[in-house]
Parts: C-alpha cells; structure tokens; sequence
C-alpha cells in the first residue's frame, strides 16, 4: 500500500512541476510579447488625450486638446500616424524612438476607435 502511495505521489509531484513550468513559459512568452495596445495608449496618450478620448484631463485642458470625434474629421490615419511619430509642436512629443511602427499605428487605430464608443 505504502508503494503504490509513493507512486502515486511521485507522478502528482511531477505532473505538479511540470504544470508549474507549463505556467511560468506561458506568462513569459506573454511578457514577451510586450504590452497591449491600450496599455500603450494609457501609458503615453492618455495624460493628455484621457482614456476615453475626450481631451479632459488637467494636461489636455492646458494644451487644447480636441475630442477624439473633431479630431478624426480633421486628421487621416496616416496624418495622425506622423503626427505621433514625429510629435506636434511643443507640447506633443514625438514617439518614434520609444514605439515601433506598428504600435504607433495601433495607438492611432485605437485611439480613433473611442470616437466610434462616444
């Protein structure tokens, strides 16, 4: 009886370890993959731009930023895409050198995204 236990907490052990390492591989090719789109909007648009577009944070009052829904009437993707690349005016920094192109252009297709939700 006591090797038939033995045995079988042998496997349950190894089956535990080897779910454990399963979990850990996971949540490393996770972090892998870097943060989302809307962690980076978050993260670098939102202090000025707030999280639903709307322009209405202390910073976005300070410096006139427009609702999401007038600035997508006036900005193509691409023009919004070189705007966040290359910054705008004093008071938006430019991005290029911190997000890769793909991110960039996700940043824009989600923060044009929040017009569509308004």
């Amino acid at each position: 009886m006591f090797r038939k236990m033995r045995k079988t907490s042998g496997w349950m052990a190894a089956a535990a370890l080897a779910g454990f390492f399963f979990v850990l591989a996971q949540s490393s090719a996770l972090r892998a993959q870097g943060p989302s789109t809307e962690e980076i909007y978050n993260r670098k648009c939102a202090m000025c731009h707030a999280k639903d577009g709307s322009g209405h944070t202390p910073n976005g009052k300070k410096y006139g930023v427009k609702d999401v829904r007038e600035t997508v009437k006036k900005y193509s993707e691409a023009q919004m895409i070189k705007i966040v690349q290359q910054g705008k005016g004093a008071n938006m920094d430019e991005y290029s050198d911190e997000l890769s192109p793909a991110q960039i252009k996700a940043a824009v297709e989600y923060y044009r995204s929040l017009a569509k939700k308004r």
